[in-house]
């Protein structure tokens, strides 16, 4: 079709010039056709290889994306983890550092305890009563000094100076330690909370001892919750029914008594021994109780246990 085109041309510089050229150029044709779709060919393959190229860098920069990605997640991952070990390590240190003044703190306390645990009354009755009073003043006034933001230490050591101030007669100053540390244990733990209520046997004891009129109705709540918490022969149990058995012994209320001081004898028995001091104050209230009664027989019988556990612990200095 070309070449005939070139035949009628009208421009006469493009148009065939004799039949001789239109002859030569058809049998260039398959010739010129071929080198037209060599041509062709070579176009689509330069077009694919562009293609190529640009699907190439786009690929690359995707991967170099990728790759930045991770690579700034792992360095991430490495910085947070290594923040995390740090953080654990200092949080060691720091729980090791609490433990270890914890364990300070309370062999400090438990020392202190034991020493004014260890003012008996048949102790405290051969010390210098002067020396005893200012040794107890010294350890109340660095309990809200030294202790401050230590209530729970605060509370034992006040307890322990109250129980210390009662063995010597010293009422006054053992209730405002004793109360002190009974309060705060009912805002540390809670009215019902073990803490508290072993916290309420001695102050109990200390009412019950300046006949104080709350004595009776303190004993019975601390009781009834110790009863509830420890058992019927747990030892702050058995203190509990002794005073109680005592206020009523006091009031002359002999029926009432008796079912309470006859739980703190059977229990001190099974649980501590005949020779125990505690047992051997629960055999003697007893015996009052007998001889408050008229019953002679049984009060004799008491005063006779109380007598050969007193002989049997003689070799000891005193009754454990």
């Amino acid at each position: 079709a070309e070449d005939i085109a070139a035949c009628v041309e009208g421009d006469p510089e493009r148009r065939l010039g004799s039949a001789a050229e239109l002859v030569q150029r058809l049998r260039s044709l398959d010739q010129r056709a071929a080198k037209l779709e060599a041509q062709r060919v070579a176009e689509k393959k330069a077009i694919a290889r562009r293609r190529l190229r640009r699907l190439g860098a786009a690929a690359a920069l995707v991967l170099l994306g990728f790759a930045t990605l991770l690579g700034i997640g792992y360095f991430r991952e490495k910085g947070l983890r290594s923040m995390a070990e740090q953080a654990q390590q200092q949080e060691t240190q720091q729980r090791e550092r609490a433990e270890t003044e914890l364990a300070k703190s309370e062999a400090v306390t438990e020392f202190v305890e034991a020493m004014l645990a260890s003012v008996a009354p048949e102790i405290a009755g051969k010390m210098d009563r002067r020396l005893l009073e200012e040794i107890l003043g010294y350890g109340a006034t660095k309990i809200g000094t030294e202790l401050d933001g230590q209530p729970e230490v605060q509370a034992r050591l006040h307890s322990t100076i109250g129980i210390a101030y009662m063995s010597i007669g010293r009422y006054g100053q053992s209730a405002r330690h004793l109360q002190s540390a009974w309060e705060l244990n009912r805002q540390l733990f809670g009215d019902e909370a073990p803490e508290t209520v072993r916290t309420m046997v001695p102050l109990a004891n200390l009412h019950r001892s300046m006949g104080s009129p709350q004595a009776e109705a303190l004993v019975s709540e601390a009781l009834t919750k110790a009863q509830r918490i420890f058992g019927a022969e747990d030892a702050h149990t058995l203190s509990l029914e002794n005073i109680l058995g005592c206020i009523y012994l006091d009031q002359r209320r002999y029926a009432e008594s008796k079912p309470h001081l006859e739980a703190a004898l059977d229990g001190r028995v099974r649980i501590l021994g005949r020779d125990h001091r505690d047992t051997i104050e629960s055999t003697n209230n007893l015996a009052l109780l007998h001889l408050a009664d008229r019953d002679f027989v049984q009060a004799e019988k008491m005063l006779k246990r109380v007598l050969d556990a007193i002989v049997s612990t003689a070799g000891d200095g005193h009754a454990r």
